[in-house]
C-alpha cells in the first residue's frame, strides 16, 4: 500500500470479533500493483464474511510521513495481511507499515499473514530482483539513516519467513481459491470469544462441527434439544459466529417462538431470513405460502447457514425450513417415506430418545413394514413414553426380548464378558442378542460395560413386573414376599439376593429351595440366609454367591445342569463335588479369595474351561487340574501356601497360566507334548523356583513369558542362567519376555536373534550383567528394551532399528551412549537418568542432540508420545521464554513415574493433541492443565509450538508400544494437506524445570506438543 490517510474504507460491520480491537484485519499492500485486482477481491471477500477490515483507499503524497491514524489502525487490528508485490519495497510507507506490523507482532502478539502476489517468497526474504533494486535506491536516499534501511530489511525477512500463501502456487494459481483460503484462516483467528466463560462450551461446539462435517456436501439439519436455561441459544449463536463465513449466506432468527406465534409473525421471519441471506433490505413476500416458495426458489442453489432459535412448534419449521430440497442440492427421500417419517415423529411427542429408538427400529425396513408399524403407533398415545419405546422391544425375537429384560433388571452397568458368560449359561445366545440390542439403540457398550438409558431400563422393568411378575426377583421390597409365598416361588426363574438387604431372612431352608423348581440363575451376596443351604434346584445353571458366609458347599448329583459357579471372598473352606457324578455342563469356576483348603478333583467336570483359584489358601492343587484337556484359563496367582505342583502338566487346551506371587512354590512341572496352545505364562515373584524344565521349549505357541523377581532361577547357580548361557532357551513365537530382577550375570546367548526371533518387548531391569551380546541388534522386531538399574552395565549395545522405547535409568556404571537421535527413527522414549559417570564429551554431545528441535519434530511426525530423560540441567535454546507460563497456572497432566528418581536431569516430553484428548476428558484445545505429582516444587516452565508445516513427513509402521496402559496401541496419523498448507498448530510444546526438596537441585524439562 502506498500510504494512509484519514479517509479509509472499512467493512460495514460495526465492530470486530474481539473486544479491545478496532479492526479484525489491517490490509498492507502496494496500491498500484494490487488495489484494483487481487486486493480489491480480497477486501470484498473479507467484507462478505463479516470481517471488519481496514483498507486505505488514498495515496500519500511523496515526502509526506506515514500518518498517526494509520499507525493506530495497525495497533488496533487483530490480524495484519501483508500482500507483497513487485513494487511493494519501492514504497517507504509500505516498509514503515511493515516495521510497525512486525513490532505489533512482537509486542502484542498480533497475527501476521504474508501473501506473495507475482513475487517469489525467496526474493522478498533475501531482497532480490525488484526488492534488491528498491533497496539500492533506499541506501542512496537514506545514506544518513542506515538504521532505518536495516529495520526495513529485517522486517521483510521476518515477514517472509512466516507461514502464508504464494498465490501462483496455491490451488494451481487460481486466485479466487487462494482468497477463500485466506478468508478461512483469518476467520479462524478472529473467531468471537464467548461473552461468558462457560465451562464445556468449546467441546459442545466442536461436537456440532463434527455433525456438520458428517453431512459432507449434502443438506444437514441439526436439532439442539433440552430444558430451558441450559445454554442452547448460547451454543447455537457461538457456532453461528464461528462458521457463518464459510457459507454464501447466513441468517440467525432468534426468538422464533415469540415472533412466529401466528402467520403474520411467520411471514415477518421469512422476510428477515431472505433479507439477511440475500443481503437485500426490506425483502417482501405476499404471505406465508409465497414465503415458502421464495425461500425454496432463491436459496435452492446456495450454500447457506440458517439458525432457528427457540422453536416450539413443528409449523414454524414447516414455514421456515420445510424440507431438505429447499436448500443446496439435497437428495430428498421418496415423498412416501417423508410423509411416513413425519407421522412417526409426531407419535413420539418429539421426545429425542423415542425418536432415536424408533429411527433405529424403522431403519432399512420396507414400505410395508413402515405402514404396518405405523398402525400400531396410531393406537398409542404419544405422551406414553414407555409404550412408544416398547414398539422397538416388540420388534425383537423372543430370545432377544429375554436378553433385553435380563439386562434391564439385573445386568445394567456390568461387564460385557461376564454378562455374556452368564446369559449363555442359562441358554440365551448373548453375543448375537446384545449385538441386535445395540443396533436398535436399546443398549450401548462403553469401555467394556453395558449401558442402558434410564427410561429404557424402566420400560424393561415395567414389562417384567406387568407381564412376568414372578419370573425375575431383584427388588428388595419383593424378596421377602416371594420367599414366604410358595406359589410364587414355583414361578421364579431368576433371583438376585442380598445386595440391598441389611439382615438375613431366617426362613430360608432346603425345603424352600426345593420349591423353586424353575430357578436357573441365582446371584447372592453376603449373609442372605442364616442357615447353610443343603440343596439347590436341579435346573440351576448359574450360582454366584460372593462373600459366602458358611464353611462348606456341596455340589450334588441334583446340580448336573450347573454351568457356572462363583464363590468369591467368603468363608468357604470345604468345597465338595459328589464323587462318581459327571457335571457335563460345568464350564466356569471362580473361587478367588476364598479360604478353600483343598481344591477337589475336576475329573467329574470334563468340559471345564475357566478356573480362577487366585488368592486361595490351599497348599496344593488336585492333580486332575493339570491333566485336564479342556481348561483354557488357569489362575493360581497369589496362592502363597502352594509349595508343590504335580510333576507333569498336560493341558492341551490351556492358553493362559498365571502363577504370579506363589512365593513358596519350588518347582515348575515338566511340560507334555501337545501344549502348543499355551500363549501366556506368568511366574513373576516366584522366588523359590530354582529351575525351569528343559521341556519348556515344547511351548512353541508361547508369546508372553514373565519371570520378574525369580531370584533362584536367575542366579549363577540357577538352571535358567545355565540354559541362557548355553543358548538352549529357544521360543520362536515369543513376543514379550520379562527377566527383570533375576540377578542375571553375563550369561546371555550370542544367538539371541535365533533364540527369540519374534521378540518385541524385552525387560531386563535390576540384573547384574555388565554387557549384552552384540546380536541384540539383530532382534528385528524388538521395540521395547528396559535395562534400568542394571548397575554393572558399562556399555549400551547397538539397538535394533525399530526400537521405540529405551530405558536405562540408574545404570550407575554406564560410561557412554551413542547418538540415538539419528539412527533410530521410531524411538520415542529415552530414559537414562541416574547415570552419574555418563559425562564424557562425546556422550554429552549425543545427549544434546536428543534435545534438539528436529528430533522433537521427527517424533511429532509419527503422532506419538515422546519422553526423553537424560543427564543435564540446561533448557534447550529453541524454547521461547516469552511464552513461559507461571507457577500459578499449573494444573493437571502427570509427569512420568520414573522422573521421581531423576537427579540433575532434563526431561523432554511430547504428547499429540489427540492423545491428550484421550487422557484428559473434556480437554479444550486452548488450555493445557498440568501437575507434577512426583515433585514437591517446580522451578520454572515454558512453552513453544511445533507446526505441522515444520514436520517432515515419514511413513509409519504397523503398531506402537504405549507407556499409557489406558491408551493401548496408537496408530500412525498423517496431517491433512490443509493443516500443512496453512501451518496450523496442533501440537503445543511445554518445557518445565523442577527442583526436589533435598540438598541437591533436580532439574527437569518437559515438552508437551
Amino acid at each position: 500500500m502506498d500510504g494512509a490517510s484519514s479517509s479509509s474504507s472499512c467493512s460495514w460491520y460495526t465492530a470486530p470479533a474481539t473486544l479491545g480491537c478496532t479492526y479484525d484485519v489491517f490490509l498492507s499492500f502496494r496500491g498500484e500493483d494490487t488495489r484494483n485486482n487481487f486486493v480489491g477481491h480480497l477486501y470484498e471477500a473479507l467484507n462478505q464474511a463479516g470481517i471488519y477490515t481496514f483498507k486505505d483507499d488514498e495515496n500519500l503524497q511523496r515526502g509526506k510521513p506515514i500518518s498517526p491514524e494509520l499507525l493506530k489502525a495497525i495497533e488496533e487490528s487483530m490480524v495484519s495481511v501483508v500482500v507483497f508485490s513487485k513494487n511493494y519495497a519501492n514504497s517507504c510507507w509500505c516498509l514503515d507499515e511493515l516495521v510497525k506490523i512486525i513490532e505489533c507482532q512482537d509486542s502484542m502478539g498480533q497475527r501476521v499473514l504474508p501473501v506473495f502476489y507475482d513475487v517469489e517468497p525467496r526474493d522478498v526474504r533475501g531482497q532480490k530482483r525488484s526488492f534488491q533494486t528498491a533497496f539500492l535506491e533506499h541506501e542512496v536516499n537514506f545514506v544518513d539513516d542506515v538504521e532505518k534501511v536495516n529495520r526495513w530489511r529485517d522486517a521483510l525477512k521476518t515477514a517472509a519467513n512466516l507461514s502464508g500463501w504464494d498465490v501462483s502456487r496455491t490451488a494451481n494459481g487460481r486466485e479466487i481459491e487462494c482468497i477463500k483460503q485466506i478468508v478461512r484462516t483469518v476467520s479462524s483467528y478472529t473467531e468471537p470469544r464467548l461473552e461468558e466463560n462457560l465451562i464445556g462450551m468449546e467441546s459442545r461446539i466442536r461436537h456440532l462441527k463434527l455433525l456438520l462435517d458428517k453431512g459432507g456436501d449434502d443438506v444437514c439439519f441439526i436439532g439442539i434439544w433440552g430444558m430451558g436455561g441450559i445454554g442452547k441459544t448460547t451454543i447455537a449463536r457461538a457456532l453461528y459466529r464461528q462458521i457463518s463465513y464459510e457459507f454464501e449466506g447466513s441468517s440467525f432468527l432468534k426468538d422464533v417462538r415469540e415472533n412466529g406465534s401466528d402467520t403474520r409473525g411467520l411471514k415477518s421471519l421469512q422476510e428477515k431470513l431472505l433479507s439477511e441471506i440475500l443481503m437485500q433490505e426490506h425483502f417482501k413476500v405476499k404471505d406465508c405460502d409465497d414465503g415458502m416458495c421464495q425461500i425454496q426458489r432463491r436459496l435452492g442453489r446456495k450454500k447457506v447457514l440458517v439458525v432457528l432459535d427457540d422453536v416450539d412448534n413443528i409449523e414454524q419449521l414447516q414455514f421456515l425450513a420445510g424440507a431438505r430440497d429447499w436448500f443446496g442440492h439435497a437428495n430428498s427421500p421418496p415423498e412416501t417415506y417423508k410423509k411416513l417419517s413425519g407421522d412417526v415423529v409426531s407419535h413420539t411427542g418429539l421426545l429425542p430418545l423415542a425418536i432415536k429408538i424408533l429411527g433405529s427400529h424403522f431403519r432399512s425396513k420396507s414400505l410395508n413394514f413402515w405402514k404396518s408399524e405405523l398402525k400400531v403407533l396410531t393406537k398409542t398415545p404419544h405422551n406414553d413414553v414407555n409404550k412408544v419405546l416398547k414398539v422397538s422391544y416388540d420388534g425383537l425375537s423372543s430370545l432377544q426380548q429375554k436378553i433385553f429384560l435380563h439386562i434391564a433388571c439385573l445386568f445394567k452397568g456390568k461387564e460385557v464378558h461376564l454378562v455374556t458368560r452368564i446369559l449363555d449359561a442359562i441358554g440365551l445366545e448373548a453375543v448375537s442378542g446384545i449385538t441386535v440390542l445395540v443396533g436398535k439403540s436399546l443398549l450401548s457398550i462403553s469401555n467394556g460395560f453395558l449401558k442402558m438409558h434410564d427410561l429404557i431400563q424402566e420400560m424393561g422393568q415395567c414389562i417384567v413386573l406387568e407381564c412376568y411378575p414372578n419370573t425375575m426377583v431383584w427388588l428388595p421390597e419383593k424378596i421377602e414376599e416371594v420367599m414366604t409365598t410358595v406359589n410364587i416361588l414355583e414361578a421364579v426363574e431368576v433371583m438376585l439376593l442380598g445386595e440391598h438387604n441389611n439382615s438375613p431372612i431366617v426362613c430360608c431352608s432346603a425345603e424352600l429351595w426345593k420349591s423353586m423348581k424353575k430357578l436357573r440363575l441365582l446371584e447372592v451376596k453376603g449373609s442372605f440366609t442364616s442357615s447353610e443351604p443343603t440343596y439347590f434346584p436341579n435346573k440351576l445353571r448359574w450360582l454366584s454367591w460372593n462373600q459366602y458366609p458358611f464353611d462348606s458347599l456341596r455340589i450334588t448329583r441334583d446340580m448336573t445342569k450347573i454351568v457356572g459357579l462363583q464363590m468369591m471372598r467368603g468363608s468357604l473352606r470345604n468345597l465338595q463335588m459328589e464323587q462318581q457324578v459327571i457335571f457335563p455342563n460345568l464350564k466356569y469356576i471362580n473361587l478367588q479369595g476364598s479360604n478353600v483348603t483343598m481344591f477337589p478333583s475336576v475329573s467329574g467336570a470334563p468340559n471345564l474351561e475357566w478356573l480362577n483359584l487366585s488368592q486361595c489358601t490351599f497348599a496344593e492343587v488336585h492333580e486332575s487340574v493339570f491333566c485336564h484337556g479342556k481348561i483354557i484359563y488357569l489362575n493360581l496367582s497369589y496362592c502363597y501356601h502352594i509349595r508343590i505342583l504335580p510333576s507333569k502338566i498336560n493341558m492341551k487346551s490351556l492358553q493362559t497360566l498365571l502363577l504370579n506371587n506363589c512365593d513358596r512354590l519350588k518347582t515348575f512341572p515338566d511340560v507334555s507334548t501337545g501344549m502348543e496352545k499355551l500363549s501366556v505364562l506368568a511366574i513373576d515373584s516366584c522366588g523359590s523356583i530354582h529351575a525351569l524344565p528343559s521341556s519348556v521349549k515344547l511351548l512353541t505357541g508361547l508369546t508372553t513369558l514373565t519371570m520378574q523377581g525369580c531370584f533362584q532361577l536367575g542366579n549363577c547357580h540357577g538352571k535358567l542362567a545355565k540354559r541362557l548361557s548355553q543358548g538352549s532357551f529357544h521360543l520362536a513365537s515369543l513376543r514379550v519376555l520379562d527377566l527383570s530382577q533375576n540377578l542375571l550375570y553375563d550369561i546371555f546367548p550370542s544367538n539371541l536373534h535365533t533364540a527369540w526371533p519374534s521378540l518385541e518387548e524385552l525387560v531386563l531391569d535390576g540384573n547384574k550383567f555388565t554387557r549384552l551380546p552384540a546380536t541384540i541388534s539383530r532382534l528385528s522386531h524388538l521395540k521395547y528394551l528396559d535395562l534400568s538399574y542394571c548397575v554393572f552395565l558399562k556399555d549400551l549395545p547397538v539397538l535394533p532399528s525399530l526400537t521405540q522405547v529405551l530405558k536405562a535409568n540408574g545404570c550407575t556404571s554406564l560410561k557412554n551412549i551413542e547418538d540415538l537421535s539419528n539412527r533410530y527413527k521410531w524411538l520415542f522414549k529415552i530414559s537414562v537418568s541416574g547415570c552419574p559417570i555418563l559425562d564424557d564429551i562425546e556422550s554429552q554431545s549425543h545427549i544434546a542432540n536428543m534435545l534438539m528441535q528436529p528430533f522433537v519434530q521427527k517424533c511429532a511426525d509419527v503422532n506419538h508420545r515422546l519422553s526423553i530423560m537424560v543427564p543435564g540441567s540446561t533448557i534447550p535454546n529453541w524454547f521461547n521464554k516469552r511464552d513461559w507460563i507461571t507457577r500459578s497456572n499449573w494444573k493437571v497432566i502427570s509427569s512420568p513415574a520414573d522422573a521421581a528418581t531423576c537427579a540433575d536431569c532434563i526431561w523432554t516430553g511430547y504428547m499429540s493433541m489427540d492423545i491428550v484428548g484421550k487422557l484428559c476428558h473434556g480437554f479444550e484445545s486452548e488450555h493445557l492443565f498440568i501437575s507434577f505429582e512426583s515433585f514437591n516444587s517446580v522451578i520454572e516452565c515454558g512453552a513453544c509450538v511445533v507446526y505441522e508445516k515444520d514436520i517432515k513427513k515419514m511413513r509409519g509402521i504397523g503398531s506402537w508400544i504405549s507407556d499409557y496402559d489406558e491408551l493401548g496401541r496408537i496408530e500412525h496419523h498423517s496431517a491433512t494437506s490443509e493443516e500443512l498448507q496453512h501451518g496450523r498448530w496442533s501440537r503445543p510444546s511445554y518445557s518445565f524445570k523442577y527442583r526436589k526438596s533435598s540438598d541437591r537441585d533436580h532439574n527437569l524439562v518437559t515438552v508437551f506438543v
